[in-house]
């Protein structure tokens, strides 16, 4: 006869039979389908005679190895057949040269042209290419060969093909207008360099802006005091360091932002060099760069917003949201009338009446009901007025609309499918069909100009939005760093976070996937920390349990894996799932490291049936997932595994605290009794303060629901008389004087 507890075992046995689990990766699936593809495509491989075992092996590997081959260069190529651009290095398209004649890209475009080899640029050419567009500047940087043998003496390496075939007399475009500079900047490579060089209207006006204090936006400084001897490869001169940092504290007495200031140097070693000299609580704000970090970055935009309307005009700055105008529309005729305000979208349809007035030369207005009448005349201009644009302009009651914007007048039926068309899912206005002027003022089609503003509205709010965000992660960060300790600077790139979110050297704006890893590395990053403690626990104790089905080795070689799957730039939703199924993963194995432990250190004997349901369970735990064919760990699973481990506390009382360790944690912690309480799977926990529950939570040893709201504890959790003895919970009825002994 089973005894009681066997019987317990044996439903246990029966509750650990996975069923069939429906819930598949899209990865998975791909993969056996490639798998199976690979099979049924291949004629299978010669296989030579051989009577060593080793070779066999060999061989077994080597095919193994091949077809993991084809299989990945069939995912490459059915990721990206369906891509309409396709971004990669040089060196890339020459390594992925059997997917890119696969995919037969008609069009490439290289970039930064003048800087890579010509052989580089050939090679990579799949054989549909039927355009090539190089875009680059041979008079700045060249190729840079490892050999100077290879540059002058022999084969002159360091041309590329951008400038070979510039200088052979290739007709090229060159862009002569610049946005950048400030004039008198642009003056040191025009006309010596770039001898058809202008400067642009933006680079005019912000040339004609003095700098507070000094006498030239440009200048150069002589001075006389030798580089200083550096250890490593980089220069350092410790005047230059010196009087930079001088020059930056006058500037911000000056009272400019220290935001507004950046320094700029070529080496890394100067960098070091300044920063040791810039006072946090002085300099906060000051951005200290070397050149390659710092290259087509621009400042923030700090123009005035251009939005008005009728009414007003933003006085924001360019960066920050309009406030919605609430005086009423103006977009009112004798037959249709808005009734919503300046600031939402109109609720009345364009008017289509032709326009009763006459113009000042006595002839009738050509335009419509509500418009500004246009400036041309039927009779009068003629010749304008019936030049053929749209189709219908020669035609006798045809009707006008002229633009605010630029001017020109177009017949309206041709203008309206112009602005009603859609381009493309790109947000920007509609332009003049004529002129490609921005089209901002026009009555007729002001739900247009609204819509666009709204979109642009949104996108600004979102983007403080996330900026927001970003400051509110820090703190959250730095608390975790803080509890973490070391253990997060392996776990995540913790520069690279605090970099974004830091107040000094954040961008005004974020990138959503940028937030959103963040936002995923800190969701995660307690738990693996948490795990990693509990891990380093066993480990000191010498409780690593070899003999079964799992040790600690494979735990932390699973949670690195983790690690490195979590520090990508962006994760997809499917991605987010296998992590948090994986987190589960290792929580098992954990909980049964620390079981096996408790078992090992106090020298108990279980049943055959108990071994043989915990080697079970450890075997499913380290064996799940799709490589063994057997379903992931679910939160099903995760539940009845956390009853098996309390059914083996609870027998054998492996709570894993001593009695004299229990003492003194309820000694340390300094509460009066009522305030332990435990999870529906048996673990312990405390409500601090009055000991009654405001907030639930989640156990951290099973993710079980603790705690409660309004001093009520949920009905699946039990207060823990065995911690501290108490008789009733410190915030009840009962507790009065309950708890207190005389």
């Amino acid at each position: 006869m089973p005894t009681e507890s066997g019987k317990e075992i044996e439903v246990w046995l029966n509750l650990w039979k996975p069923t069939e689990c429906n819930e598949t990766d899209e990865s998975d699936e791909y993969e056996q389908a490639a798998s199976f593809q690979q099979f049924s495509d291949e004629e299978p491989l010669p296989q030579e005679e051989s009577n060593s075992e080793d070779d066999v092996i060999a061989v077994d590997e080597e095919a193994a190895i091949l077809q993991e081959e084809r299989i990945m260069e069939r995912g490459n190529c059915y990721a990206t057949r369906g891509a309409e651009i396709i971004g990669m290095t040089t060196t890339g398209a020459a390594k992925y040269h059997h997917i890119l004649k696969n995919i037969h890209p008609k069009i490439v475009v290289i970039e930064e042209a003048a800087e890579v080899f010509e052989s580089h640029v050939i090679t990579s050419l799949p054989p549909s290419v039927q355009q090539l567009i190089l875009i680059g500047d041979h008079k700045q940087l060249r190729p840079k060969p490892n050999h100077y043998e290879l540059v002058k003496k022999k084969y002159n390496l360091d041309v590329s093909l951008f400038e070979r075939l510039i200088k052979n007399g290739i007709p090229h475009v060159t862009l002569t207008v610049q946005h950048r500079m400030r004039p008198d900047i642009a003056s040191l490579i025009h006309p010596a360099i770039y001898p058809e060089l202008q400067n642009g209207p933006r680079a005019i006006e912000h040339g004609q802006h003095k700098i507070a204090g000094v006498g030239h936006s440009l200048f150069f400084l002589h001075h006389e005091f030798y580089e200083d001897p550096s250890e490593s490869l980089s220069h350092v001169n410790i005047h230059e360091a010196e009087f930079m940092v001088a020059l930056c504290r006058y500037l911000i007495k000056q009272e400019y932002e220290p935001s507004q200031i950046t320094l700029l140097t070529m080496y890394r070693g100067q960098l070091l060099q300044m920063k040791k000299r810039m006072k946090i609580s002085e300099f906060k704000g000051v951005r200290v760069a070397a050149v390659d970090d710092f290259q087509a970055e621009c400042p923030p935009c700090m123009h005035k917003c251009s939005n008005y309307c009728p009414h007003s005009k933003c006085p924001r700055n360019c960066y920050e949201p309009c406030d919605p105008c609430a005086e009423p529309c103006q977009w009112n005729c004798d037959h249709l009338k808005c009734t919503k305000k300046c600031g939402e979208l109109c609720n009345r349809p364009r008017c289509n009446m032709p326009c009763l007035k006459r113009l000042k030369c006595g002839h009738p207005c050509i335009g419509l009901c509500g418009d500004k009448c246009p400036k041309l005349c039927r009779v009068c201009d003629n010749d304008k007025v019936t030049e053929i644009f749209f189709g219908k302009e020669d035609e006798p009651d045809a009707r006008f609309v002229q633009l605010q914007d630029c001017k020109h007048v177009f017949e309206y039926t041709g203008l309206d499918k112009w602005m009603d068309r859609e381009e493309s899912e790109e947000i920007q206005f509609k332009k003049c069909p004529r002129c490609s002027t921005l089209i901002r003022t026009s009555l007729r089609y002001y739900n247009e100009v609204k819509k666009v503003h709204n979109h642009f509205e949104e996108i600004k709010k979102e983007q403080l939005q996330m900026s927001n965000i970003g400051q509110v992660l820090m703190p959250k960060f730095r608390e975790l760093k803080s509890k973490g300790g070391q253990c997060v600077e392996v776990i995540v790139d913790v520069k690279k976070i605090e970099s974004l979110l830091s107040p000094d050297t954040r961008p005004r704006y974020i990138l959503p996937h940028c937030l959103n890893a963040i936002q995923n590395q800190l969701a995660i990053l307690p738990t693996i920390v948490t795990m990693y403690n509990e891990l380093t626990q066993v480990e000191q104790k010498s409780w690593q349990f070899r003999d079964g089905k799992i040790n600690s080795e494979a735990v932390h070689q699973q949670i690195q894996c983790v690690q490195r799957f979590l520090r990508q730039d962006s994760l997809t939703d499917q991605q987010l799932s296998d992590i948090q199924c994986e987190i589960r993963r290792l929580n098992c194995m954990i909980r049964l490291l620390k079981l096996h432990s408790l078992i090992k250190e106090k020298q108990i004997t279980i049943t055959p049936e108990e071994k043989e349901c915990s080697d079970k369970y450890a075997s499913y735990v380290y064996h799940s997932g799709a490589r063994h064919n057997i379903p992931k760990v679910s939160k099903e699973f995760v539940d009845r595994f956390s009853k098996l481990i309390t059914f083996f506390e609870t027998k054998y009382k492996l709570d894993g605290v001593t009695e004299e360790e229990r003492v003194e944690i309820v000694k340390a912690m300094g509460l009066q009794k009522g305030h332990w309480f435990k999870c529906p799977n048996g673990h312990y926990y405390c409500i601090t303060e009055c000991g009654g529950a405001m907030e639930e939570a989640k156990c951290p040893n099973c993710d079980a629901r603790i705690g409660g709201a309004n001093h009520t504890l949920r009905g699946d959790n039990r207060l823990a008389p065995e911690i501290d003895g108490a008789r009733y919970a410190a915030w009840s009825d009962q507790a009065n004087m309950a708890n207190y002994q005389f």
